[in-house]
């Protein structure tokens, strides 16, 4: 999908945001290193690692779907990570803990109009559980983070360094045109982006 150009794509480059990097590269940095630090370890020790694979297919497709960014996705799969290293979920609860932390991920980094239902999310595995168990189960997931889930992920340092990876001497080096530059860069990055959650 080449839909980096459009504003509401991780991948957009405004010239604007180019001219003015340097005035908060310093700042995000400094907020970048500090939320780094308050990671909860993760082990890869989740009584119900074998079905991660499943899930994290099952969320990039309800994101592709649902035009959701790679920022929303990341934070999805890094929540539902951490939760499940730390709980032991019965076999009939994943999909429904799949479901809540992308709720909660589209909540914080989505505009409200792209926030999916409970009810779309829902259908999306046949109606199994209730608007009750979405409502309990994210009052739990936000409350065994503290109520912060604003952590860095690969989609979002992409997302921050992108702004400035292609420079003017690239393209008098390269001799390519900018627009196809990007193409490339975009499928690579996408690659990697997609290689990060299916590895963990």
């Amino acid at each position: 999908m080449r839909n980096f150009m459009t504003k509401n794509s991780v991948f957009y480059l405004q010239r604007e945001i180019w001219d003015d990097i340097e005035e908060y590269m310093d700042g995000f940095k400094q907020v970048i290193r500090q939320r780094e630090k308050t990671r909860i370890p993760f082990f890869h020790q989740a009584p119900q690692y074998a079905y991660r694979h499943h899930l994290v297919e099952y969320i990039k497709r309800i994101c592709i779907e649902k035009r959701l960014s790679h920022c929303c996705l990341h934070l999805t799969v890094y929540l539902m990570d951490i939760f499940m290293d730390n709980h032991s979920i019965v076999p009939e609860r994943v999909l429904l803990v799949a479901n809540v932390c992308l709720l909660i991920a589209a909540k914080f980094e989505e505009s409200t109009f792209s926030i999916p239902k409970i009810q779309e999310l829902n259908a999306a595995i046949n109606n199994r559980y209730t608007v009750k168990d979405y409502k309990e189960l994210e009052l739990i997931i936000l409350k065994f983070f503290h109520w912060y889930i604003m952590f860095p992920t690969a989609a979002h340092y992409t997302h921050y360094f992108m702004q400035a990876i292609v420079t003017s001497d690239d393209l008098k080096v390269k001799q390519s045109t900018l627009r196809s530059m990007l193409y490339t860069l975009h499928d690579t990055i996408t690659v990697y982006l997609d290689q990060v959650i299916d590895s963990k």
